[in-house]
């Protein structure tokens, strides 16, 4: 319909709408324009944050940037856009990121999965190289798939992470070169860190640890465990806590001593306990070996104490016995057997020797117990004396392991006969039931390490070791055994003096006896005998009965009796007599009778001159002076340094007239 035809109401609604779609659009345009206005706001804003903004902002697509920010420039070292525009993106990446970079940017912009964040190294303007973090996300920036960019610098923070490395790595060096353990753990006992020592004193691996704790699997069931968790609660207080301790190696079981050092500090923000861990098993080791050498030490002075005392009554002893010894010899001497009196005197002559048995066995706890020293082979002494042991003990059974070539040693026989049939008493005594002795020789070489505690010379020793199946001894009695009178054992059943006298018989040999027991386990007596450095001579024995002599005696005693008895012996064996009361008083007469004096029968102790003085005031007179000495003590000491030096022979108090004739006749060359 044209317009001619409309009528005016459609031509005014037509105009109506009109007007009204005018309005729409004006508004519509209205509304563009403030949208523009608030997009312009809105640019500015977001752009002024990304311009101020702390991390570097750029907008890529390939290689082409599309913006950077000013702190993308300042990381980089660059003061304008205009500086980098010529510059392809990726030539700022480090070479040796430079492929990783580029990956996970062409990844980002096909959208694909790539990280959002990762590190990697750029190169500033100057050719330093520059760390940072990057936080990466897929955009459409100019309709096209770009890359949006956040860079931040974390040169100083990856400086600062690797000095605590360099720190940690040196304090981690210091730890594993301290020579104590160290470990670190919490209050339930967990190990949270250790050093390298900790390893190697325990015996773990790094890894085992982490699944054990110090009360299960680092301590020995025997320590006070339940003390463990005041400890620890004393120290998480501030408190330093030191004590010994009883370690265990988990593995094998095997325990070891150690001091414990506990101190607080804090992981994390959480308390933990530093325990630094110092092996005192050597230092124990010393400690008790110091320890029992001052046992053995304070046992040797008080046996030394009693021994002289022992020493001076056995000498004494055997003073009073030599009277009585001389006068029965005397009266005996050319007396028919079949007088009624003969048996008797020989019965007084028979406990003369039971006396003197028992001053030996004094003189041997005093360690001057050596009456005559010959070569003895130790198996025959050994087999003769377990021989007639076991004919009276039939309830023991003897087993021996006798060592083959034993080296000859030079021993007083009777003396360690002693020894050996004391260590059998007391095997019996033991075994009241009956039981197995076992006797074993072999040589053997000590190191000093050994015979140092015993104040003995390293060398060749022969070994005898006697043991039995009996009831044992507990620690404390070991350390009493050789002590003068002490006895595990009833009235009637002790041995006495036996293993005192069995000490210092060994002792005085230059030997060492040592005792090993358990209680219901059985005991063993070892006992080491110096061999001599050269083969000792055997010496031929010669039977001498009393013969008759000639010559001139003097005779050199302080006591009157001994004086009278020895004259009165030597009267009635031929010589001519003269007697001296004093080492002076001998010396006077030897002086006034030079020549005419065959032989000086000396006694060793005497008040004023004593008889090693004599001896020498005789030796400056006459140097071929012949000189018996006579003593009731034993040859040792004092009497051997005599005879090393040239005096001709010894005799022991008591003597009979056999004995005193055989010794002269040896010494003059009689025999």
């Amino acid at each position: 319909m044209d317009n001619k035809n409309r009528t005016k109401e459609q031509l005014l609604q037509e105009l109506s709408e009109l007007r009204e779609e005018n309005a729409k659009l004006r508004r519509s345009e209205d509304e563009r324009r403030q949208e523009k206005v608030q997009l312009k706001e809105s640019e500015a804003l977001y752009r002024t944050a990304i311009e101020h903004s702390n991390d570097g902002v750029i907008i890529l697509a390939g290689d082409e940037r599309f913006y950077c920010n000013k702190k993308y420039l300042e990381i980089l070292g660059y003061t304008s856009r205009e500086e980098i525009s010529d510059k392809p993106l990726f030539k700022v990446v480090h070479p040796d990121d430079m492929e990783m970079v580029a990956d996970h940017a062409r990844r980002r912009q096909r959208g694909e999965q790539a990280p959002s964040s990762y590190e990697c190294r750029l190169v500033r303007k100057n050719g330093t190289t520059v760390h940072v973090a990057i936080s990466a996300s897929a955009i459409v920036y100019k309709d096209r798939p770009a890359s949006l960019g956040f860079i931040r610098d974390i040169t100083e923070q990856k400086k600062a992470e690797e000095a605590l490395r360099s720190s940690e790595g040196n304090l981690r060096t210091i730890l594993d070169s301290v020579n104590d353990a160290i470990f670190i753990h919490n209050m339930d006992g967990k190990i949270i860190d250790m050093n390298s020592k900790m390893l190697e004193m325990y015996r773990v691996t790094r890894e085992e640890v982490f699944s054990m704790s110090i009360e299960n699997d680092f301590s020995t069931p025997d320590n006070p465990l339940g003390m463990l968790r005041g400890v620890w609660d004393s120290v998480i207080k501030g408190e330093k806590k030191a004590f010994e301790w009883k370690a265990r190696r988990p593995h094998d079981g095997s325990s070891f001593h150690v001091e414990v050092f506990l101190g607080k500090i804090t992981l994390a923000g959480a308390d933990a306990i530093l325990a630094t861990v110092h092996d005192i098993t050597e230092r124990k080791r010393i400690e008790e070996e110091r320890l029992g050498l001052e046992r053995r030490l304070l046992d040797a002075q008080k046996l030394e104490s009693v021994g002289t005392l022992a020493g001076g009554i056995a000498h004494d002893f055997n003073n009073l016995l030599m009277g009585i010894q001389g006068y029965a010899s005397l009266m005996i001497y050319d007396m028919d057997i079949s007088h009624p009196h003969f048996q008797k005197l020989k019965n007084i002559e028979e406990l003369v020797r039971s006396g003197s048995d028992l001053t030996g066995k004094l003189l041997g706890f005093a360690q001057r117990g050596k009456y005559e020293v010959r070569p003895t082979d130790l198996n025959a002494l050994i087999n003769e004396t377990a021989d007639m042991f076991g004919r009276t003990k039939k309830e023991i059974t003897i087993h021996k392991d006798l060592a083959g070539s034993l080296p000859r040693v030079e021993v007083d026989r009777g003396q360690i006969e002693q020894v050996l049939v004391n260590l059998y008493l007391n095997a019996w005594q033991a075994m009241p039931g009956g039981g197995d002795l076992y006797l074993r020789t072999k040589s053997v070489l000590l190191e000093e390490v050994h015979t140092m505690r015993y104040s003995a010379r390293p060398g060749k020793y022969v070994k005898m070791a006697v043991s039995d199946t009996g009831v044992g001894m507990d620690e404390a009695t070991q350390r009493r055994i050789f002590e003068p009178f002490f006895t595990t054992r009833e009235m009637g059943r002790g041995s006495g003096l036996g293993l005192a006298s069995a000490y210092g018989v060994i002792k005085n040999h230059g030997g060492i006896i040592e005792v090993s027991s358990e209680r219901e386990r059985g005991t063993t007596f070892t006992i080491y005998l110096p061999v001599p450095d050269r083969e000792p001579r055997l010496e031929k024995s010669a039977s001498v009965s009393k013969r008759k002599g000639s010559g001139t005696v003097l005779v050199v005693d302080d006591q009157e009796m001994l004086l009278e008895t020895s004259t009165a012996m030597l009267q009635a064996l031929g010589y001519e007599v003269l007697s001296a009361g004093s080492g002076q008083k001998a010396i006077d007469l030897y002086a006034g009778r030079m020549g005419s004096i065959d032989i000086v029968i000396l006694d060793m102790v005497m008040p004023g001159l004593s008889g090693e003085a004599t001896y020498d005031r005789l030796k400056e007179m006459d140097p071929d002076v012949k000189v018996i000495l006579s003593s009731g003590y034993s040859l040792d000491g004092q009497a051997a340094h005599i005879l090393e030096r040239g005096c001709n022979g010894f005799i022991q108090k008591p003597f009979n007239l056999e004995a005193l004739s055989k010794k002269i006749s040896e010494v003059l060359g009689k025999l």
